[in-house]
């Protein structure tokens, strides 16, 4: 039987909805952690053989200026937290890494497709002074630190850039 954990943030208790899906309550474990505090990861990675991280720390005030520093240290020690503990483990054989479009978008390339050779120019993000810029930043320089990571530690890691909608 295939057991799927979750993690899940102090902020978000209530995760009925997963447990009372079919199977939910056989083959679901649910963990407490905190990407600020990626040591905690240890437990919920452990035994596990594939790993989907699909989150990053939102800036306090998510755009209202929180200190560029401070946005990209907390989203890089909480991803390279996790690729630590799925190191760790033993088991994990592949860890899938969902980034931001946020990390290639912003490069004045002009270009409407991408691939994994563009990546969003950090000066031109400082440059235009958004409020949600470092955000975007962190993005861009966490993705580029999780690559190096594995290539140096030789985790298999898959990144994913999910794509923008524009509504208008």
């Amino acid at each position: 039987m295939t057991v799927f954990k979750v993690c899940y943030e102090k902020y978000k208790r209530d995760v009925s909805f997963l447990t009372s899906l079919p199977g939910g309550s056989e083959r679901l474990q649910v963990f407490y952690a905190d990407l600020s505090e990626p040591d905690g990861f240890d437990v919920a990675i452990k035994g596990c053989t594939g790993v989907f991280h699909a989150a990053t720390p939102p800036p306090q005030g998510f755009g209202n200026g929180e200190a560029e520093e401070v946005v990209i240290q907390g989203a890089a020690d909480g991803t390279l937290g996790i690729l630590k503990a799925c190191l760790n483990s033993k088991t994990v054989k592949r860890v899938v890494y969902t980034s931001s479009a946020s990390a290639v978008a912003f490069n004045d390339s002009g270009v409407e497709m991408m691939d994994e050779s563009y990546w969003s120019d950090v000066d031109y993000i400082r440059a235009s002074n958004l409020s949600i810029g470092p955000y975007f930043i962190s993005k861009t320089s966490t993705e580029k630190r999780a690559l190096e990571f594995a290539e140096e530690h030789g985790l298999d890691l898959v990144n994913l850039i999910p794509t923008y909608i524009n509504c208008l």
